[in-house]
């Protein structure tokens, strides 16, 4: 399993390893569902979490 960018480079590193790789190698790649790469998909759920934070903590009255 590779894990690339939703972009070109992903596609041809995935394209490369296949050539190289022994028939009988299963190669899954998987790329960010909503963004187009895995840092802005790391960055978002951290923005999502902590949005999440802030909600729970006003609703115990803990603002911040």
């Amino acid at each position: 399993m590779i894990a690339t960018d939703k972009d070109e480079a992903g596609k041809q590193i995935e394209q490369e390893l296949r050539n190289i790789s022994p028939e009988t190698s299963q190669i899954n790649r998987i790329v960010p569902r909503h963004h187009k790469d895995w840092n802005e998909a790391l960055m978002a759920e951290i923005r999502r979490q902590r949005k999440q934070e802030q909600k729970r903590s006003r609703g115990r009255g803990l603002s911040r």
